[in-house]
């Protein structure tokens, strides 16, 4: 008796599928811009090529590449191992971390484990990869897609994370200290490369740090009510580096004008003395820290926003001149770490719209903040210069 081959059952995949499905030889709906397979599994959905005679598909394989394919600098966005992320997770593993850190903490554990929360909280990931791609556009900024990229991995990251928001749980809430934590330094890093951009735009840089203020107090707002749990976690050394400068290390007359300042204080209404007095005396703490201990941690930048009073931000926003002042105060300490790349730019930006919003009356008190950042950082004003007659302090 002859068997006769048993016929093979044709799959039901779509000829027309995305790239993934076709991969894994399933159906695909063809949603765009995801399909439903792809958006459930949280993967990229590229759509493949139609179907097409032999004829054609030759033609197509001996046409001219796409513009995208001719592009010598990005990878085909159909590569299958989305060569462009394993790079930048590279590039942050190996470099953009440490780029937050001083000599106190474990790099490794940063390095390791924070990557390996991002797989378990795809947003962590995608915000990872996006302060990466704008770390790796500030080191070669000839590949001029790499803030698109950012952007769309910050995207990505806010859309996933926004469900969580609401409701923090134990467990989500170091995934979340740290996307909050990553949104204020985003914000900053993706507009850093010229510090005159606000002279020729509608973006005001006083404007934008209350925004970044606002945004890196939002991380403790989110995960409050989970601090004491963090604080014993694995991320605990962050917490204990920030209560080292618990209280003012560094005297008022270390820095004349703030004493100056101080006594100026004393003829303002009670609430609002004390909420100046709290931002100064907050920024003496940190200062000292930061301007004496060379492996001070970089992160330490990110916590003075967070202890100001909220109606410091309202005086900020109002151009208050003791904000003002207090402000420029802030932007030195940014400047005493060349290598925080994602506030670069920052302070020269900073004190030159200061200054362009102060009266003369108090020019004085920002000659030594001019002085600290002219130091640090690039050329403070060049050829655009404010014409301002103040002293170089030393």
């Amino acid at each position: 008796m002859q068997l006769k081959p048993r016929k093979r059952k044709a799959h039901t995949k779509s000829p027309a599928g995305c790239i993934a499905c076709k991969h894994q030889h399933t159906k695909c709906d063809e949603g765009r811009p995801r399909c439903g397979r792809c958006k459930r599994l949280d993967i990229d959905c590229v759509l493949g090529p139609p179907p097409s005679s032999a004829s054609s598909s030759r033609q197509t394989a001996s046409g001219p590449p796409s513009q995208e394919l001719a592009s010598p600098t990005r990878p085909h966005v159909a590569e299958p191992l989305h060569l462009l992320d394993l790079e930048l997770l590279h590039n942050y593993s190996f470099d953009t971390y440490a780029t937050f850190l001083g000599k106190g903490l474990d790099h490794d554990v940063f390095r390791t484990k924070l990557v390996q929360l991002g797989f378990n909280h795809t947003y962590v990931l995608h915000a990872l990869l996006a302060i990466s791609a704008l770390h790796m556009h500030y080191k070669d900024a000839a590949r001029t897609f790499l803030p698109t990229t950012a952007a769309e991995h910050f995207d990505s990251a806010l859309h996933l994370a926004q469900s969580t928001m609401g409701h923090v749980t134990e467990e989500d809430a170091i995934a979340m200290f740290f996307f909050s934590s990553t949104t204020a330094v985003y914000a900053l890093a993706k507009d850093h490369s010229n510090p005159y951009s606000h002279l020729t735009s509608a973006s005001d840089p006083v404007d934008d740090f209350v925004l970044y203020f606002n945004l890196t107090r939002g991380v403790h707002t989110i995960v409050r009510h989970h601090w004491p749990f963090l604080e014993h976690s694995w991320i605990g050394p962050l917490f204990k580096d920030q209560a080292s400068v618990a209280s003012p290390a560094g005297p008022a007359s270390d820095y004349p004008r703030v004493l100056e300042l101080q006594e100026l204080l004393q003829a303002c209404e009670g609430d609002l003395r004390e909420t100046y007095a709290h931002a100064l005396d907050r920024w003496l703490a940190y200062m000292a820290v930061l301007e004496t201990t060379a492996e001070a941690e970089i992160h330490l930048l990110l916590v003075w926003p967070i202890e100001v009073d909220a109606e410091y931000l309202t005086l900020l926003s109002c151009r208050d001149p003791f904000a003002l002042i207090i402000l420029a105060h802030y932007a030195v300490l940014i400047s005493l770490r060349p290598n925080a790349w994602w506030a670069a730019g920052w302070p020269v930006k900073i004190l030159d719209a200061i200054i362009r919003s102060l009266d003369p009356e108090w020019y004085r008190f920002v000659e030594w903040p001019r002085a600290k950042i002219n130091h640090h950082d690039l050329s403070l004003f060049g050829d655009q210069a404010p014409s301002i007659d103040v002293e170089m302090v030393n």
